[in-house]
């Protein structure tokens, strides 16, 4: 159940409204679209890749002393955010028929993933769910429980342990329970108001992944 609730606070990467760029001249010839959208796809993987530094070390409590990780995330959505407005700019404006059909399908339903990761109240439930989980101290007899600890109790042959484990995470599930309902109810409405077939779906696709291709692949 845990694995769950961090799955739902972090599947709202991206997530921080952001103003549109307007940056390149009319109009660019292949080579250098296809220069510029290669580099932005390399920023934002690098961008990632410091986002999930940045979200597993808050909740591993292994965050840089004197640092602020909210205000470090908010930087990093912000520069995400850019990446994928600055290339939808360029395969908009300066034709599909300057990039191939695979990365101008890519780059558009990321931008359209955009829309419904940028919902402001999903972004603070979001938020306020993901410092709930990251924040929370587990406590055993009056004693501090580390995560992987926990996860050992969790995993033990003895019904004893995995039923503490059970216990301490009860605590949590209390308090992000009612966060993660709105959060969901959100997400349902905002696909509903942009005519997707849900939040998920909208996100895989983003990502590549053909809907209709993994349903087939799981009846």
């Amino acid at each position: 159940m845990l694995g769950i609730l961090v799955s739902l606070a972090a599947g709202a990467c991206n997530r921080f409204p952001h103003e549109s760029l307007s940056t390149h001249p009319q109009p660019l010839t292949r080579l250098e679209v296809g220069e510029r959208l290669a580099a932005l796809a390399a920023e934002y993987e690098r961008l990632m890749r410091e986002h999930g530094y940045l979200e597993w070390s808050r909740y591993a409590g292994k965050s840089e002393k004197g640092t602020d990780p909210k205000a470090q995330m908010t930087a990093l959505r912000r520069s995400e955010i850019a990446v994928f407005e600055e290339a939808l700019e360029l395969v908009d404006s300066q034709g599909s028929s300057l990039v191939p059909p695979r990365q101008w399908d890519l780059w558009r339903r990321g931008a359209r993933g955009l829309k419904l990761m940028s919902d402001p109240r999903s972004v603070e439930l979001a938020d306020e769910l993901e410092a709930t989980i990251n924040d929370h101290q587990f406590e055993q007899n009056g004693k501090p429980v580390t995560r992987s600890e926990l996860g050992q109790l969790s995993r033990s042959k003895h019904r004893a342990d995995r039923r503490i484990a059970r216990r301490l995470e009860s605590k949590l599930h209390a308090a992000a329970k009612p966060i993660a309902l709105e959060l969901l109810a959100r997400r349902r409405d905002l696909a509903k108001e942009l005519r997707v077939p849900s939040y998920y779906m909208a996100m895989l696709e983003s990502r590549g992944v053909n809907g209709n291709e993994l349903k087939k692949t799981f009846k």
